[in-house]
Order: C-alpha cells, then structure tokens, then sequence
C-alpha cells in the first residue's frame, strides 16, 4: 500500500515538471496553427428591420405636392359674400382725398350813415354826430368824411362795427392837413384811434342799414 502511494506521487511530480518545461511560445504557435488550418466562414450582412413610426398621423400624411394633397396654390380659396345694394370699393374712390369743409366766411351787413363821438380835450367839449356816408360833417376846427360804416360777426354770435373815416384839422391862414385816416371800431376803441393834441374822436354806432342781417 506504500507502494502505491509512491507511486502515485512520483506520477503527480512528473507532470508538474512536463507543464513547467512547456514554453508560452509553444502554446502559442499551436494556437496560430489551429488557427491557419481552419476555414474562415463569410461574414453575412441582414438588412434591418423597417422601424416603425411613433406617430401613425405621419404615415398618412402625403407630402406636399402630390397627387393625394394638392399644392396651397391650387386650393380652392373662400368666396366673399356679396350684399345686395352695396357699392363695392373701386381705387379711385379709395384714394380719393376727404374734402375739409371751407371756413365760414364773416357776415357783413352795411350801413349807410355813422354816428361819431367828439371831445374837445382843452375846453371839455362833448358832442355827437351823425355823418352820412360821403358827407362832410364838421365838429369845431375838425372836418369828418365817413367813407364806410359796417358790422361784422367776428366769431359766431359776437358782431364788431367799425367806421372807415378821413378828418381834417382847419387852420388859420393854412391848408386843410389831414389828422386821421383809418378805422374806427365801436366796441374797441384802442385798436385804431386819433392821436391828437386837442380832439378825440370814435365811432358810436352805424345807422340805417342797407343789407338787412341774415
């Protein structure tokens, strides 16, 4: 029984020290041989799979262009109602300009006479007087001719009357000079005076009308 058991060891040693002897090289070129005897097999190529689409709206969609789905052109496009008795927009009507309505033009009306103011300033002298138009008419050393006695409507429902008048100052020994010649105006009388050392005269109001007021 010892004798078996020696045995069996010396057998256990004698492969240990086979294995060791064997070189990596070796093993190796066994490995490239078995390698180079044997046929390569083909590599095979497999068409994949269709993938199918996440959304099946897209798959129905044709595209744009085709024969199933016409072009945006081609579609037929809404009709616009028409309504009875209208007058459709031409250009020129829409390019025509809007027309602003014209100013309101004043209202005159005219008189044929004008009642003048006087003062003489040195002696305090007041007095009044009524000159038709195209009339000399005299207040102390003065001469008044009224050319034009009117009313206007300066802004609607407010009238001015105004005179236009020449005057004349007498003198001694010497020509008739002109003093004054302009418009007087009733209500504003500061507008247009006469400057003047010792007379002062304005328009009080027109008389007799010749265009009745509208």
């Amino acid at each position: 029984m010892r004798f078996g058991a020696a045995c069996l060891m010396a057998c256990m040693a004698f492969s240990l020290a086979a294995l060791a002897q064997e070189s990596p090289d070796s093993v190796l070129q066994d490995e490239m041989e078995e390698g180079a005897s044997g046929a390569v097999k083909p590599l095979e190529l497999k068409a994949a799979p269709p993938v199918p689409l996440n959304n099946p709206v897209e798959a129905a969609t044709p595209s744009l262009g085709s024969p199933d789905r016409p072009s945006v052109m081609s579609m037929p496009q809404p009709a616009i109602p028409v309504v009875e008795g209208a007058i459709p927009a031409t250009p020129a009507d829409a390019a025509a300009p809007v027309e602003s309505e014209a100013p309101a033009v004043p209202k005159t009306e005219l008189f044929r006479s004008a009642k003048l103011r006087a003062l003489n300033k040195v002696t305090a002298r007041y007095g009044s007087v009524t000159a038709p138009l195209g009339m000399l008419v005299r207040f102390g050393n003065l001469e008044i001719i009224a050319q034009r006695c009117q009313t206007d409507e300066v802004v609607q429902g407010v009238r001015q009357q105004s005179a236009l008048v020449d005057i004349w100052e007498l003198k001694p020994n010497e020509k008739p000079a002109r003093v004054f010649h302009g418009w007087l105006f009733a209500d504003s009388p500061s507008l247009s005076s006469m400057n003047h050392a010792v007379y002062d005269v304005g328009l009080d109001q027109c008389m007799e009308s010749e265009t009745p007021p509208e």
